[in-house]
């Protein structure tokens, strides 16, 4: 064992010698070949050698250093190619010691299948399909459900799965005649109309509330005029609905502009950041995430670590993101 940890030690100090001072991405490997750290660097000598450096205080960074088996270096042209770089091999690798969010797959989305003739709005727990537009991550599926729930009473998309509507039976289902779907399956509405509809759901996931929530009335309004009192009390119930959910989920500040913003806490080894996406000024929802592998890590390397994997599967990203005021690292992301 002893002759085992020698030669572990003195091929890792010739590793460290070898190392150039120039830009790049290292991998600390375990004797399995398995990949424990992957991380980037302006000058690769003196970062890595930091790892190896007696009196070190970082947290958990004996963990990580008694496992090292051999150093792996990639050398790179400019820091931001070696930005590029790590988040490829960590994508790749999914180290154990790199931060990173926890689950972040299993976050919950409104899906809107936009390249299909007549779109779908689902529930989905992914987000990398071509020609589809995802609103979330949201804080529960539950949350989800129930937006849905009141979209498709208020809209009237289809519920029907795959990429064409209806079970090709010629006739519309019961969620037609619930009044929960306008039966495209049988060319009731045509695929303009249909479009202007899923235009709709799009701008109210987006924060765009007030036109449906003027529709609804005055629709409520012209049916109490000509005495069509089952007319005028559904409007009624989904004006109820549509300004509930509105309610909940956005607050009007609209000098803002499209923003999120950014928080984050870190203690006894743990961390957890919140995200709150504003979109036309409107705060449109909060999202919580946990980091794993914190210990160790300051606060700007953590924030760092979270917007390189949130926003790096993001659909979209704002033109401004707002973080605390000591992230000081983060300006040049």
């Amino acid at each position: 064992m002893a002759t085992a940890t020698t030669e572990r030690t003195e091929r890792i100090e010739a590793q460290l010698k070898a190392l150039p001072a120039k830009p790049g991405v290292y991998l600390f490997r375990a004797p399995n070949d398995t990949v424990l750290y992957v991380g980037k660097a302006k000058s690769l000598r003196p970062r890595v050698r930091s790892y190896f450096r007696a009196g070190d205080a970082r947290r958990g960074l004996d963990s990580l250093t008694s496992r090292v088996d051999r150093i792996e270096v990639v050398v790179t042209s400019t820091e931001t190619e070696a930005f590029h770089l790590e988040q490829n091999f960590i994508k790749r690798h999914r180290p154990p010691f790199n931060v990173r969010l926890r689950d972040d797959k299993s976050y919950p989305y409104i899906s809107v299948t936009v390249d299909d003739d007549f779109p779908r709005v689902m529930f989905t727990r992914e987000r990398h399909r071509r020609g589809v537009v995802y609103f979330g991550p949201y804080a529960n599926a539950k949350k989800v459900r129930e937006t849905l729930d009141v979209l498709n009473r208020v809209f009237r998309f289809r519920p029907c799965e795959g990429p064409q509507p209806g079970r090709h039976s010629g006739i519309p289902c019961l969620d037609y005649h619930i009044d929960r779907c306008l039966a495209p399956c049988v060319a009731y509405v045509s695929k303009e109309a249909y479009r202007e509809i899923i235009d709709g759901v799009i701008d109210f996931l987006s924060g765009e509330t007030q036109p449906i929530l003027d529709q609804l009335d005055e629709r409520m309004r012209a049916a109490s005029e000509r005495q069509d009192c089952e007319e005028a009390a559904r409007m009624r119930n989904r004006l109820v609905s549509v300004r509930h959910l509105a309610e909940r989920q956005a607050a009007d500040k609209r000098a803002i502009g499209t923003v999120d913003v950014i928080g984050i806490s870190s203690a006894d080894g743990t961390a957890a950041v919140q995200v709150f996406p504003l979109r036309g000024g409107r705060l449109s929802d909060r999202h919580s995430f946990f980091l794993e592998n914190v210990s160790g890590q300051d606060m700007d390397s953590l924030l760092e670590a979270f917007c390189l994997e949130y926003y790096g599967s993001a659909p979209s990203i704002p033109p401004l993101i707002v973080v605390p005021p000591d992230a000081g690292k983060l300006a040049g992301l």
